[in-house]
């Protein structure tokens, strides 16, 4: 998804940026619930961003239904 403004580095690496964030709640991540996202460190400059769906999600049901 794009804002319409171009993507800037800066000297940060992606790593120093996660790392800020880790094992803390992001919100969003999904429009049809109140979802957040969790960014864990698995290796070296291998991270997993987690998607934290409500249970009631109807995206996420229909996911586990093979309808999506």
């Amino acid at each position: 998804m794009s804002n319409g403004r171009p993507f800037r580095r800066s000297h940060r690496s992606m790593g120093d940026l996660f790392s800020q964030v880790e094992d803390q709640p992001i919100p969003g991540g999904c429009d049809a619930c109140n979802a957040f996202q969790t960014v864990t460190t698995i290796d070296t400059g291998i991270h997993s961003l987690t998607v934290h769906h409500d249970d009631w999600c109807p995206l996420l049901r229909s996911r586990y239904a093979g309808t999506n």
